[in-house]
């Protein structure tokens, strides 16, 4: 269930950040929340229920114009209760208000277009927060991930604060990731990609360290430095994470975060599988975007396609694969399993 408040998330059960709006940081809770009222109510209960949701439900129960008005209006006008001579149209109500606390727990939807994604701090290694970064040239990948390097809370930390950061870089002037660098100063380092002309060992990596690859792994099957950066790649996101540092957010173990133009690509099999966040941007590689999330999620076509649509004109997507899994746009959070 989602959550604005702190104290009140604290006092159900479980939970951590998954995102900020506006500054102001936004929970999961992951237990105990079906023994309590929804913590986020909002406005008009009934803009949670879209056109498909009507449509089911007139077929289903044989509904006439006015109980389609009637049900419509009762939480419109905030009534206290449903009363009607029609038996279908009070099975209707029965099921409609389970489906609307089900989406008060797993939807939140301002619509203001300031949500950012915020990967919980942790000092341990039980489950990295490795990025898969995919989309066109020039959608916004590096931008993205120097808006996650730089965005911190009151305390003036991120999941990238105390820990070494190792970045491989075809564009090491590109401006996109110049606040990160600036924010992070000397745990920042720049590997020059003409001088890597052997094997690099993991251990070569320190621990705890968060490394990025930006744009480099579309380099040409000739190239030597290819097959060397997809071998340092797997064994990071494959043994990375037991490679534990002594201090801070370096005690999560290693972490991955890899910009590419093609996520479908044989060669990242392992690393898709190893990220718990795929980041697209269905609104410049709409194609890319359905065709891999429907052979990880197992929606139909029809299913995904409405699953990006719900993300607006946000230009980013963020798809959290492990338990809950959810998608958080600039304009939504919706947990969707």
């Amino acid at each position: 269930m989602l959550a604005l408040d702190k104290k009140l998330a604290k006092r159900i059960g479980e939970h951590f950040q998954i995102a900020v709006e506006a500054g102001k940081p936004i929970f999961a809770i992951t237990s105990n929340y079906l023994k309590c009222r929804p913590c986020i109510m909002p406005d008009r209960p009934d803009k949670l229920l879209r056109r498909e949701d009507w449509m089911q439900f007139i077929k289903k129960y044989r509904l006439s114009n006015s109980d389609v008005k009637k049900l419509r209006s009762t939480w419109l006008l905030g009534a206290p209760s449903f009363a009607s001579e029609n038996p279908r149209a009070m099975f209707a109500f029965k099921e409609i208000e389970e489906l609307l606390l089900k989406r008060m727990r797993s939807n939140y939807n301002p619509g203001q277009g300031n949500i950012l994604p915020w990967f919980a701090l942790a000092d341990n290694n039980n489950s990295p927060d490795n990025v898969f970064i995919v989309g066109n040239t020039s959608c916004g990948k590096t931008r993205w991930l120097a808006d996650m390097l730089i965005n911190v809370d009151k305390k003036g930390e991120n999941w990238a604060t105390n820990r070494p950061i190792v970045c491989f870089s075809m564009h090491p002037d590109d401006p996109s990731l110049a606040p990160a660098r600036k924010l992070h100063k000397r745990r920042w380092l720049d590997i020059d990609m003409s001088k890597i002309s052997a094997k690099i060992p993991l251990d070569a990596v320190e621990p705890g360290a968060l490394v990025i690859f930006d744009d480099c792994l579309e380099m040409g099957r000739s190239d030597p430095r290819r097959l060397v950066l997809y071998d340092l790649l797997n064994e990071l996101v494959v043994r990375g994470r037991h490679r534990r540092g002594k201090k801070g957010n370096a005690r999560r173990g290693n972490e991955v975060a890899v910009i590419t133009h093609y996520g479908s690509n044989r060669s990242l099999q392992i690393t898709r599988m190893a990220c718990k966040f795929w980041c697209l941007f269905p609104s410049c590689s709409r194609n890319q975007s359905v065709h891999m999330l429907r052979s990880r999620l197992h929606y139909t076509k029809k299913q995904t396609e409405a699953l990006l649509d719900r993300c607006g004109d946000s230009r980013f997507a963020l798809f959290r694969h492990h338990v809950p899994q959810m998608i958080i746009s600039s304009n939504h959070i919706e947990i969707i399993k």
